[in-house]
């Protein structure tokens, strides 16, 4: 299981994940892409619509992918399973 996030620098809501990976001490299982680092705005909004914001995230098994959420759902995600 992989949690795969995507962040852009200065969001106070990535920065709450971020807090929160970092508090819990989550240092395998994640990956974290980074806007106009990793990819740019126009790149993630085409592959997630006009309307997508940070953070964003998803789980990953084997080659299923599956929609985490928003900032919120992401936060309980990393309670109930980290």
């Amino acid at each position: 299981m992989t949690v795969i996030l995507y962040f852009k620098e200065g969001c106070p809501y990535c920065g709450r994940v971020a807090k929160k990976i970092k508090d819990k001490k989550i240092n395998k299982d994640v990956e974290v892409y980074y806007c106009d680092k990793d990819f740019t705005t126009a790149e993630f909004k085409k592959k997630y619509g006009q309307g997508a914001t940070f953070p964003r995230g998803y789980l990953k098994k084997g080659d299923d992918i599956m929609v985490i959420g928003d900032s919120e759902a992401i936060l309980e995600f990393l309670d109930k399973n980290y």
